[in-house]
């Protein structure tokens, strides 16, 4: 079995896998491939002259605590059945991770369909969507007292939806960081499902969108981003003037949304917590130089466990530069661990999912006291992730 990126005679191949693990419909899948598919970012596992299984590398760059990162989504991750549990999707990831590690990336995000399987690999759980299912009536206290309009593909409303996204998720921990081109994607994107965009104008200019298709009896709302309060009051009175189309109305968001408490009555309302996105620090030296720290702490030393790339495993000796950021050196042999973890705790602290107390809390962690706890808390910290990517 040989292990390599594809080339790109492989792409009808890779397409076709694709199509046997996955159930999109063809004309998504034909859109994915002839818009998104790059060979230069597909791993392989090819057998003779055969391929068994792909992943690909889908570039992106993201905000996390306040910094920009460039970063691979890993999608599209499939094998042929005769080939499935033989261990070659650990051979896959374990050269995508030694490729990301030399192109100097220090994070990768993936959206599972198995959270156990990923484990494996290093990757836990950072991200949770909440999803609510509305009768349409739960909506008639909202009017559309705006003016909308359907986002089309000129520059000026590209630019538009950038600016709208790029406010709406200023403050947050993690988000995708978008340009106009990437709208012009997503339009491509929506309309296979005949969906759209549509603006909300308070007056001054759009200062929120709705990203949304109709689906039988169901309105589905991808995203709903706004600025103010009163563009989302607003768009949800422009889903309810939908209510001679539709019954119910499926809202994708995020846990720090408004619209539970907007709400009259919320409590016949279905709102799930849909697991989403998993994270993994790639390069655990070069991640943590990279974060910045206003509070002083006592150094202290990290054992870290990474079987898949071990380069992030052993006993660092952590602590803060005058400037403030993280300094990151072996430590001595003779120096115990005040704190001790896998890279699966380290990733979720890393993309500030959740607290060190949290954590120990679980025996996650391993914390010879609660100075060093106070010490990882100066250096991580929880926040609002927000990412809404599918490929």
């Amino acid at each position: 079995m040989t292990i390599c990126f594809a080339e790109p005679s492989d792409k009808n191949e890779v397409m076709a896998i694709w199509s046997y693990c996955f159930s999109d419909p063809k004309e998504y899948t034909d859109y994915y491939f002839k818009s998104r598919y790059k060979t230069e970012n597909t791993v392989i596992a090819k057998d003779s002259d055969s391929i068994a299984s792909a992943l690909q590398l889908n570039p992106y760059r993201i905000s996390l605590g306040g910094k920009p990162y460039d970063t691979s989504y890993i999608v599209g991750v499939s094998t042929l059945p005769q080939y499935r549990g033989l261990g070659i999707v650990r051979k896959l990831f374990t050269f995508a991770f030694n490729e990301l590690f030399k192109r100097g990336e220090l994070v990768s995000v993936l959206m599972p369909i198995d959270y156990s399987i990923y484990r494996k690999f290093g990757y836990e759980a950072v991200c949770e969507q909440h999803l609510y299912e509305l009768d349409i009536d739960m909506l008639s206290g909202f009017k559309p007292v705006r003016r909308f309009r359907m986002a089309g593909r000129t520059k000026e409303e590209l630019i538009e939806l950038s600016d709208i996204y790029a406010s709406f998720t200023s403050g947050k921990n993690l988000f995708t960081l978008r340009d106009a081109s990437y709208y012009e994607m997503l339009l491509d994107e929506v309309s296979l499902d005949k969906g759209g965009i549509v603006l909300s104008d308070g007056g001054s200019g759009p200062d929120g969108y709705m990203v949304y298709a109709i689906e039988g009896d169901s309105m589905m709302i991808r995203e709903i981003a706004y600025n103010t309060i009163d563009a989302l009051k607003s768009m949800l009175g422009y889903a309810y003037s939908h209510k001679t189309q539709v019954s119910k109305v499926i809202v994708q968001t995020f846990k720090d949304d408004y619209i539970y408490r907007l709400l009259p009555n919320i409590r016949n309302i279905k709102l799930n917590l849909k697991p989403f996105l998993m994270g993994r620090v790639i390069n655990l030296k070069g991640y943590l130089e990279s974060i910045h720290s206003d509070k002083p702490f006592v150094t202290f030393v990290l054992e870290v466990r990474d079987e898949m790339l071990p380069v992030n495993s052993g006993r660092f000796k952590v602590s803060r530069e005058p400037d403030g950021y993280i300094r990151i050196e072996e430590a001595y042999p003779e120096e115990a661990a005040d704190a001790s973890m896998d890279i699966t705790a380290l990733s979720q602290l890393a993309f500030g999912y959740i607290s060190p107390q949290e954590l120990c809390f679980m025996n996650k962690i391993k914390c010879s006291d609660i100075s060093t706890l106070d010490s990882l808390s100066c250096i991580f910290s929880v926040g609002v992730n927000y990412f809404n990517e599918y490929v």
